[in-house]
């Protein structure tokens, strides 16, 4: 069997929800899709999402894994490094093609409240609270 992106993808997002809960999700994926900022993923909000995606990473392609833990210095480790490094990019974009049609998806969002700094709408799913009250400008 062969294993994608969207594989894994999918496995790093659950192992987030495990950790954080689903409020807590539902508002870091909604935030980075409707207010993204650029070399901000607001799941690190909630935990370290690094390492869900490092562990995804050893879940999936242990080899790829130790590799990268185990390199040493030279041309050979620069490119196990990249490899590594470009599997990790490759991984949390596909990760943030499945928030977006998460939010987008067939569980209605709607307004639930408004920031109470600016007066934004706060978005959401229906049935879930957020503790906060700032918009994805302000959280």
């Amino acid at each position: 069997m062969t294993v994608t992106n969207k594989d894994m993808a999918s496995y790093f997002l659950g192992s987030v929800r495990d950790d954080i809960g689903d409020t807590a999700y539902w508002d870091a994926i909604h935030t980075n899709v409707h207010f993204p900022k650029p070399g901000v993923c607001r799941l690190h909000d909630h935990c370290d999402a690094n390492m869900n995606l490092m562990d995804t990473i050893a879940t999936f392609m242990p080899e790829a894994h130790e590799a990268y833990w185990s390199r040493g210095d030279g041309p050979e480790a620069d490119k196990i490094e990249f490899y590594y490094e470009s599997l990790w990019n490759d991984v949390y974009t596909e990760a943030f093609v499945l928030m977006s049609e998460e939010v987008n998806g067939p569980i209605p969002f709607t307004t639930i409240g408004r920031c109470s700094t600016c007066g934004t709408d706060i978005v959401g799913p229906e049935n879930e609270m957020f503790n906060h009250h700032l918009c994805g400008d302000h959280a």
